[in-house]
């Protein structure tokens, strides 16, 4: 990840070292990413999840089972705690891909909008090439993916 208001994350060994301002916070990633994961399982505001910036711990909370452990009492001050965002909140969707192509594979700009016209487009941007066309765009989102 990059430098952000003064916060930064890197990936080493299974772990992120997360700063912000001085400090600075070792997170596992498999953590974070199942908080990611139960944040982002049903709609948006169903399940939160949030992640100490002091101590790097993650608390989880969902309507239907409430707090999966007990939450600090300023969970939602923002200088302490980062809310873990859903998925619809990254701007992952047809936009980017749409985007993505315009950029760097013009030419298969109306394939890539047929794509996004039915379901599974994701799965049809990204899978395995079926044709030259899909295998151009699998050698440069496989690398811009990462």
């Amino acid at each position: 990840m990059s430098a952000h208001a003064g916060r930064t994350a890197q990936r080493r060994a299974g772990y992120f070292h997360v700063s912000h301002q001085s400090h600075v916070v070792r997170v596992k990633f498999q953590e974070l990413l199942d908080a990611f994961d139960l944040v982002s399982a049903g709609p948006p505001m169903e399940n939160e999840a949030y992640l100490s910036k002091e101590t790097g711990a993650v608390y989880w909370h969902s309507e239907y089972a409430g707090d999966l452990e007990e939450r600090p009492i300023d969970i939602d001050d923002d200088e302490k705690y980062l809310s873990i965002p859903h998925k619809n909140d990254l701007g992952l969707g047809k936009a980017l891909a749409l985007g993505f192509t315009r950029e760097f594979l013009a030419n298969d700009l109306g394939t890539v909008r047929e794509m996004f016209s039915r379901r599974g487009a994701y799965a049809r941007f990204e899978g395995p090439p079926a044709d030259a066309g899909t295998a151009a765009r699998a050698r440069h989102v496989q690398p811009w993916h990462r």
